[in-house]
């Protein structure tokens, strides 16, 4: 794996539901998947664990599509023009392939890498990852359905690059109610449409509804694995025009 994606981005091993699910779905190894669009993965990630939302990989990818290269090169995500929740991260990681780590599994560990013999994620880079040209809400869960509506209650285009500047600060949810609040311009004593949907996420709870469930931490040992939602079609390859 990539050293930035730890230095810069805060990714851990052993990955969690959201990250595993997200993996398998594109069918792409770790290191297949491009800096940009972990710093996607990271900030909606992150962004779900403030409000107290479990991340979906179906609720993830429907802001975005996939156009894999032939021949196979890094996959990146591209951001659905009218829907997209992130602003496309602008800057670029230079020379980050020339610094990686091999990551060995033990078998204390296997646990977290495997459902028996069966890889939870691919290990190596693969040939066919998933092209989508939108995952729609018909393919969604109704639990993801109502994640997503949530999600649609916030401005569009939030600031991943400052989302990701905060993922290990020591007071992540006080410097994300700043952020929010600065990029939708309240004002003094006023809330940010952010920091409203968490308060009324926060009294749902307290209310004792737990529909929504919690952000998602590692897998404990002994899981039986991590159901993924059903992918929308593949998108179908355009045929090249012949003289």
């Amino acid at each position: 794996m990539y050293v930035v994606l730890f230095t810069n981005l805060h990714v851990r091993l052993p990955f969690d539901e959201f990250t595993v699910g997200v993996l398998r779905i594109l069918n792409v190894a770790p290191s297949q998947l491009h800096p940009n669009a972990w710093v996607a993965l990271q900030a909606f990630r992150f962004l779900c664990r403030i409000l107290g939302l479990k991340p979906s990989p179906a609720v993830f990818l429907h802001h975005y599509s996939t156009r894999p290269e032939e021949p196979v090169r890094w996959l990146s995500l591209f951001g659905q023009p009218r829907i997209g929740l992130l602003a496309p991260y602008s800057s670029s990681f230079k020379n980050y392939t020339n610094t990686f780590f091999r990551v060995v599994v033990n078998p204390v560990g296997r646990s977290y890498f495997f459902d028996g013999d069966t890889p939870k994620f691919p290990f190596y880079w693969t040939r066919n990852p998933l092209h989508y040209d939108e995952w729609p809400r018909t393919m969604m869960s109704v639990e993801d359905c109502e994640v997503l509506n949530l999600l649609d209650s916030l401005p569009r285009w939030l600031p991943t690059k400052r989302i990701v500047a905060i993922l290990s600060s020591p007071r992540p949810r006080g410097d994300m109610l700043a952020l929010m609040a600065s990029h939708e311009g309240v004002g003094a004593g006023q809330k940010s449409r952010f920091h409203l949907l968490r308060e009324k996420l926060n009294e749902r709870k307290k209310g004792g509804d737990n529909a929504l469930g919690t952000s998602s931490a590692t897998q404990p040992k002994g899981a039986t694995g991590v159901g993924s939602p059903r992918p929308p079609p593949a998108a179908e390859k355009k045929k090249r025009k012949t003289a």
